[in-house]
């Protein structure tokens, strides 16, 4: 986990959404809308939305040194959501590249690693497991449903 100062830490638990990131109900993508030009919209996977904000961690982590490649649509998604207005929609925000410094500026307030999505992503192959109890709507496994159901194939009529 990468380190924060007493500044950011106070941020680390508190829920946000940002005003500018929407979820598709049937995809589970997320949209992200550019205030500034609304015709520029930017789809991503929820685990690409993680990719990004676990590389700005890093180059916090390094001052501007990752050792990572940056995520794919790394810049067109700080685009979006730095354009959010600071004091009333949303307190987080992501490192740029300086083009004339040629250097990475840091944000001030980096996304908290628990930063509340609108939705917990299950690919769309699992839903058959989350309706049968096997897996919870938040991702996880439910060991009890898992172990009955195992048992009942190996001894389907119950005996001993």
């Amino acid at each position: 986990m990468p380190y924060y100062s007493p500044e950011e830490e106070r941020h680390i638990n508190e829920p946000s959404r940002h005003p500018f990131i929407f979820e598709d109900e049937n995809t589970k993508t997320l949209t992200l809308i550019n205030s500034a030009r609304p015709e520029l919209t930017v789809t991503v996977h929820p685990f690409q939305l993680k990719a990004i904000i676990e590389f700005d961690a890093e180059l916090r982590a390094t001052n501007g040194y990752a050792r990572t490649e940056m995520p794919a649509g790394y810049m067109e998604v700080v685009n979006v959501i730095n354009s959010a207005d600071y004091d009333k929609e949303c307190k987080y925000a992501l490192s740029m590249w300086d083009y004339e410094k040629k250097k990475w500026s840091i944000s001030s307030i980096p996304f908290p690693p628990k930063f509340y999505w609108p939705t917990t992503y299950i690919p769309i192959s699992y839903q058959p497991l989350v309706m049968l109890g096997f897996i919870s709507k938040e991702g996880v496994i439910n060991t009890h449903v898992v172990e009955e159901t195992v048992q009942g194939w190996r001894n389907p009529l119950g005996q001993k």
